[in-house]
């Protein structure tokens, strides 16, 4: 394979040529390059070094200037699921990468999306993403076993919409730290006998505080394709490794469009840093045990991106039910349901106890 270079192909329609050959290419997360499987030459996509630019609140209430991906997309929706993605049109989209249906159709409206200033371009290949789905599908305890049978070994790159949040926090808190002390008293045994024990007691005292932090990058993810609890568990992202936007970096991807707006997902941003400031609160309460803690936060300097972060995708149905794992496209972290097999389940219950009656035997003879 020749060496990676900067690449300065021509674009053709949405795709990239290249610089070689004239054949299509697409991005290789394990050169950082776009590759060329036609000649193997490979033009690297160099990071851009400009300042990805933040944005006050404020400007989240108007309508974006900048729209779309600055390159011709192919824009399909599933009919099941809802979610929208926008595809380079050579790429192939037979099933909905998000839930595994194939009711996918083109769309013909223009996307109206703000167009993103930042991603986190793929890291982790398609092969490393497979072996992570089998190795986390092989792992897997008290599933059924024709499990692996039936997934679906479709995976899908794709490039997921998020808001990215920074701000200041500023939060004031009271509670009422318990403090346990213990006491001696008398009391009757079931003969009459008087004996004494020790009690816990405890001591209620008001207390409160404030608390100060600053917050980077907090991720909101901006659609419906995927729930966000699997999509926390796939994070943290590493947003040193961010990157200017770059149409290349889409090359071979989907990108999904958000449907969940700046302002929504501020508010969303907000509920999550509230959870984090009473967390930490709580750790600031003194004594042993604390009871009707109060926690009122207010933020400051609050900015927002809109960000691109990338995820393999594997979606599969067993007995009509869609799962899904996930992975981290920059970390590898990944994540997945899979169904239970409740007669596995069941067999072991009843082994468990088994054991318990005959140790229980044993030890009374």
């Amino acid at each position: 394979m020749d060496s990676a270079k900067e690449s300065s192909a021509p674009e053709t329609g949405a795709q990239y040529r290249c610089s070689s050959c004239g054949a299509p290419v697409t991005f290789d997360p394990s050169q950082q390059a776009l590759a060329c499987e036609h000649c193997g030459n490979s033009d690297a996509v160099k990071i851009p070094l400009e300042e990805i630019p933040e944005h006050c609140i404020a400007e989240a209430l108007r309508r974006p200037e900048r729209k779309g991906y600055d390159i011709p997309v192919r824009r399909m929706r599933c009919q099941s699921c809802g979610a929208t993605v926008d595809l380079d049109p050579g790429v192939v989209a037979g099933k909905c990468a998000f839930c595994g249906a194939s009711a996918v159709a083109s769309v013909e409206e223009e996307s109206r999306v703000w167009r993103p200033e930042s991603l986190l371009p793929f890291k982790v290949s398609r092969d490393e993403a497979a072996h992570a789905y089998h190795k986390w599908l092989s792992s897997l305890w008290f599933r059924p076993g024709d499990l692996k049978d039936s997934a679906i070994n479709e995976i899908s790159g794709v490039y997921l919409p998020y808001w990215t949040f920074d701000a200041r926090a500023d939060s004031w808190w009271t509670a009422d730290a318990g403090y346990h002390y213990y006491e001696t008293v008398t009391y009757k045994d079931s003969q009459g006998n008087t004996k004494t024990r020790r009690e816990r007691r405890t001591r209620w005292e008001p207390a409160s505080g404030r608390h100060y932090d600053e917050y980077r990058n907090v991720p909101i993810y901006a659609s419906q394709g995927l729930p966000v609890s699997i999509c926390r568990a796939i994070e943290p992202y590493p947003w040193e490794n961010m990157a200017a936007y770059d149409p290349r970096f889409l090359s071979g991807f989907g990108a999904e469009e958000y449907v969940v707006d700046a302002v929504e997902g501020w508010s969303r941003g907000q509920e999550r840093m509230n959870g984090w400031e009473r967390e930490k609160c709580s750790r600031l309460v003194p004594g042993d045990t604390q009871r009707n803690l109060r926690v009122v936060t207010r933020f400051s300097e609050a900015k927002f991106r809109h960000v691109l972060l990338p995820v393999w995708i594997v979606a599969y149905s067993y007995k009509g039910k869609t799962y899904r794992f996930l992975a981290n496209g920059q970390t590898g972290k990944a994540s997945g349901k899979a169904p239970y097999s409740w007669v596995k389940i069941s067999a072991t219950v009843l082994i468990a106890i088994l054991v318990l009656v005959l140790l229980g035997l044993y030890l009374g003879m």
